[in-house]
């Protein structure tokens, strides 16, 4: 009882009037993780060679959550096309989930060798640089000798 005549007591004091002070509390505001595509958004990479994801980066009040990225459409690099790399998150301490980032993968078809034009192109295996155009290094140089007119594998 004492401290409650010592608190309106101190009001009166202070304010000059009785009255009554109020303190709402207010519930923690909660925000949904930052997610940040890491490298370009758009990648060309050629048919059948290995694709490598940047991967992206998410945050939640400050906290890496970036072990909590789920990724999904990655591209089969043995089928061209276009494909969407989806990255979504959702924070461990809130369940709120960021805005899905995309990246777009496009592979292209493998670039057509060049033939040969000089013997020196057919040694040292480089003739195995031509694709499945040559067996071996004498259809190569047979290729470059008859100026392309003796063709490989009989074509």
């Amino acid at each position: 009882m004492k401290k409650f005549i010592t608190l309106i007591a101190s009001s009166v004091l202070f304010l000059g009037t009785f009255g009554f002070v109020t303190a709402a509390i207010m519930p923690p505001v909660f925000f949904p993780p930052a997610l940040t595509l890491n490298g370009d958004s758009i990648v060309t990479i050629e048919a059948n060679s290995v694709y490598t994801d940047a991967g992206a980066t998410a945050t939640d009040n400050g906290v890496d959550i970036s072990s909590y990225i789920v990724v999904s459409g990655l591209p089969d690099t043995s089928v061209e096309g276009t494909y969407i790399v989806t990255y979504n998150v959702t924070s461990p301490t809130t369940s709120l989930s960021a805005e899905p980032i995309t990246r777009t993968v496009i592979v292209t078809p493998p670039p057509i060798p060049e033939f040969p034009r000089y013997k020196k192109q057919c040694r040292n295996h480089a003739w195995r640089n031509f694709g499945s155009m040559f067996k071996n290094q004498g259809d190569c140089v047979s290729f470059v000798a008859t100026d392309g007119k003796n063709p490989p594998n009989g074509n």
